[in-house]
This record gives structure tokens, C-alpha cells and sequence, in this order.
């Protein structure tokens, strides 16, 4: 009975979403879905003889739309998020998450990335590895951004560290409300409570800032709401700066200065990432990252000649074998990048969208670690949330099906205003097909090929093709309540 169960099973079964079921070697199988005019999603999944199987999921934005990338990392810089979360959080501060990528290389026990972010303008945490910037109409660059945090004490002048956590090796750390409400270091370490006309930094400005209070061997100083804590570990490698910081006293002042590279001085999101890919439209190669000659997830993003950006993800596991950063880098190339970089990969490689008609947001890339993975920040492509209006179009789901010969899938159709907003549809849907039936809204296939599903409503239609396998080279089973085999 058990075999023919499994037999029938089979034979009834929908390949939904599985692109790697019509695989053979040279295959290709691209889909693709506009999120809205200057966002647009594309999915390949693709067999060669370097990288095996390939399931990749990218993202093109276009500047200068109703859509604008933000950094995002919750409420404070230490602890994590899963990106569902964060998209929550930004629904509750009234924008709609179009897209998202994770974003910055992190410490696992911290979540504090080792790059530097900035958001709404405020630099949240310093550091100078390769870095993506973001305009206030957009627009996106990559670079080193050299910033440098110093202070003036009686001491001298040195540069610090700023929302860091506290080793023996990184001399002074600076801490605002951003990084949490305590330092939550595992050192102990000599503390000066600041007070300061404000609580934050910019990339480029000037700070002045009094001693209030001092604590010594401890390691754990709540952060004031209305200054700083300046920290250096009691067992630090700079005797010589512990003997200047124990000069001071309550009532001195502190002067903290920040500056930049003039082309990123207008920046208003930014986030660290890891190695340059390509550079003036050639793929690089030597890279240092200990994981960099391993086929793992990877996710990085590239800006091409016309200002157009490009977010990419690569899956490892669930049919795809995942790239090495050197056949990252290349691929790349192959998609017009001037500019590349490397994001955090691994069980951190997340890509999700809200598709037109949802109001849901929805993972559409498979993360190796069969879930979301709490990470650091995230780039969010968004746009203010708006109340729709009158539908304008009607979009097809599921828009990228594989079936058996026989196979049934359910279709539904979804409708958005002009802007993107999901609407009502308007009246009932009309379902017709070439290349096989339509009973309703279930669509039954015919013979192998490419089939075509229709809807229309209110004098809308859309429609979308559904591929037709007569015999997949693998097939993977799923309970409908996990993502794993």
C-alpha cells in the first residue's frame, strides 16, 4: 500500500516553485516579476560545469522613483533581527517593504557589524571595510568612505572606536543610545559618562562633551539618554592611554570630531560590506575570505553603468550548489556590474519582496539554514504606505509554475493601483489556458511544453505561462508547514 501510495502521490504531484525540477545539464529556466515601476525581481535557476546547479534570485532598482533604499537594524545596534521583523518595523513607521537583502558581515554573539552604518543621516557605528552609500534622492555608491572618529582629551588627541565592542586591542571605545541602553562588554573596563548638547554623530561634525561620572572595573555602564560612555578595557593593550583616561576628572571635557571623504559627506544610509568584486567592469580575484574557494549562499549587490543597482542572491542547498566568490565575481560581471561587492552569505543570504497585490511579505530565495537567520541590518528597497486606490492592474499567482503532465495548480488573481498599492479586484475573475484546461480558478496541464493561464476582471487581464515537465531529473517533497525536504 505504501508504494502505491507514494506512486500516486507522485503522479498527482505540482512541482510549485521547485525550479530545480526541470533540470538537465545546460538548462536555464528564468522567471520575473515587476514589484513596481523601478523594482523588478528576476529568478534563474541554471546548470554548468564550474558551479553545478545554480538557483539565484536578484533584484534591479532603478534611482529616482517612488521607491528608495533605506539601511535598517531596529532599535539598537546590539542584538539581532530577523528580516520579517524588520520589515514589521518598518510597516509601524508607515513604509511598505518592496524589497530587502541582507546587508553587513557581523559578530554572531553581538550582532554588531564591523562595518560602518549610517541611517537618516546619523552615523550608528564606525568602521572603513568596503561600503555602500546611499544618497537622499537614491542613488548608490561603493567605496572606502575613510571615516575617522577622534577625541581631544588631556591626553592628547587619538583616534576611537565608536559603538564597538570593547577589546583589549581597540583602545577607546565611544558608546551613544544607539548601541543599547548598557555596554554589555565581557571586559571589564574604565568608564567616563559623558553629557552633551546632543546624543548622536554625523559623519562630519564637531562635539563637545563633559565627564559626569566615572566607574572603573566594571563591565556593564548604562548608556545615558542624553550623552556618551567612553570606555577603554581595564586589561588594555595601550598602558599608556589608561594612565591619560585615569587623569581625568569629573567637570573636563572631551571634544569628539568626525570626518569623511567629501564624496560621502551627503551620504544618508550607508553599511559595510566585505571584498570589491569588480572593479571598472572586471571581476577580481584573490580573495581573503575564509570561506572564498567554498560553493556556499552568497548575496552581494553591483551598480551598473546607468546607475542601475543590483541585488543578488545565490542559494546553497534545495537544489543549487551555491558559487565560490570567485564565480560570484564573475557572474557579476555577466550581469553589467561596474562595481560589485561582497554582503555576508552563508545562512545570512535572505531575499524578500512584497508582490504586487500582497500585502504580505514573503521570503523568495531558500536560506540554507531552512530559515530567516537573525542578522545584523538589512537593505530595504520601500515606498510610503499609501491608501490604494482604484485597481489598475491584475497580476497572475503563481507566476513562475512547473507541473506535470496532468498536474492541477490553483491560480489566483491580485490587483494594485498605479502606485503598486494593493486594490481591490475589480469584480469576478474570467480564467482561460492554452496548453491545457481551466475548471474555475484550477488549472489542469496538458501535454510537455509551455502553457499560457489568462485572467480578466472589471476590463483588467494578465496572464502567466506555466512550464509543463514530462519527466524532471529530481524531485524533493515538502511538508506544507516546513521549509526543509
Amino acid at each position: 500500500m505504501k508504494r502505491l501510495a507514494v506512486r500516486a502521490l507522485a503522479a498527482a504531484l505540482t512541482l510549485l516553485g521547485l525550479l530545480s525540477v526541470v533540470s538537465a545539464a545546460g538548462a536555464r529556466r528564468e522567471s520575473g516579476l515587476t514589484l513596481s515601476d523601478d523594482l523588478k525581481l528576476e529568478r534563474t535557476y541554471y546548470q554548468n560545469n564550474q558551479d553545478g546547479a545554480v538557483k539565484e534570485q536578484l533584484l534591479t532598482y532603478t534611482p529616482g522613483g517612488d521607491v528608495t533604499p533605506l539601511v535598517v537594524y531596529g532599535d539598537t545596534l546590539y542584538g539581532r533581527s530577523t528580516m520579517d521583523y524588520l520589515e514589521e518595523y518598518l510597516s509601524d513607521q508607515g513604509y511598505t517593504a518592496v524589497g530587502a537583502v541582507n546587508a553587513a558581515f557581523f559578530d554572531m554573539s553581538t550582532g554588531i557589524p564591523y562595518g560602518m552604518v549610517v541611517t537618516d543621516g546619523i552615523l550608528r557605528t564606525s568602521g572603513n571595510v568596503m561600503t555602500v552609500g546611499i544618497s537622499e534622492d537614491g542613488d548608490v555608491t561603493i567605496g572606502t568612505p575613510n571615516l575617522k572618529v577622534t577625541m581631544e582629551y588631556v591626553g592628547g588627541e587619538t583616534e576611537i572606536s565608536y559603538n564597538k565592542a570593547l577589546t583589549k586591542s581597540n583602545g577607546y571605545c565611544l558608546y551613544s543610545p544607539d548601541y543599547d541602553y548598557v555596554t554589555k562588554n565581557s571586559l571589564d573596563g574604565y568608564y567616563l559618562i559623558l553629557e552633551a548638547d546632543e546624543n548622536y554623530l554625523t559623519t562630519d561634525c564637531t562635539l563637545e562633551a563633559t565627564v559626569v561620572d566615572i566607574e572603573a572595573d566594571v563591565s556593564k555602564v548604562d548608556i545615558p539618554e542624553d550623552g556618551f560612555v567612553l570606555g577603554l578595557a581595564m586589561d588594555t593593550d595601550y598602558s599608556s592611554a589608561m594612565a591619560s583616561v585615569k587623569k581625568m576628572e569629573v567637570g573636563d571635557t572631551i571634544t569628539i570630531t568626525t570626518t569623511i571623504d567629501r564624496d560621502w559627506e551627503d551620504v544618508a544610509y550607508a553599511v559595510g560590506g566585505g571584498e570589491l568584486l569588480v572593479e571598472d567592469g572586471r571581476a577580481l580575484s584573490g580573495f581573503t575570505l575564509d570561506t572564498a574557494e567554498k560553493q556556499a549562499a552568497r548575496s552581494a549587490l553591483g551598480i551598473k553603468s546607468n546607475g542601475d543597482v543590483v541585488v543578488y542572491t545565490v542559494d546553497k542547498g534545495n537544489g543549487s550548489d551555491g558559487m565560490t566568490l570567485e564565480a560570484l565575481a564573475e557572474r557579476m560581471e555577466e550581469l553589467g556590474c561596474e562595481t560589485a561587492v561582497n554582503l555576508d552569505g552563508g545562512g545570512s543570504t535572505c531575499l524578500g519582496v512584497t508582490q504586487p497585490g500582497d500585502t504580505e511579505f514573503t521570503t523568495v530565495n531558500s536560506p540554507s539554514d531552512g530559515k530567516q537567520r537573525e542578522c545584523a541590518n538589512y537593505l530595504f528597497f520601500v515606498r510610503p504606505t499609501k491608501r490604494a486606490g482604484d485597481a489598475t492592474r491584475l497580476h497572475l499567482y503563481p507566476y513562475d509554475a512547473a507541473v506535470l503532465p496532468g498536474g492541477e495548480l490553483e491560480f489566483t488573481a491580485k490587483a494594485t493601483d498605479r502606485n503598486y498599492m494593493a486594490a481591490d479586484v475589480p469584480g469576478d475573475v474570467t480564467y482561460t489556458a492554452n496548453g491545457g484546461t481551466m475548471d474555475g480558478d484550477t488549472f489542469t496541464a496538458g501535454k510537455a511544453g509551455t502553457a499560457t493561464v489568462k485572467a480578466s476582471a472589471g476590463g483588467l487581464s494578465t496572464s502567466a505561462s506555466v512550464l509543463v515537465v514530462e519527466t524532471p531529473t529530481t524531485l524533493e517533497i515538502y511538508r506544507e508547514d516546513q521549509e526543509k525536504p
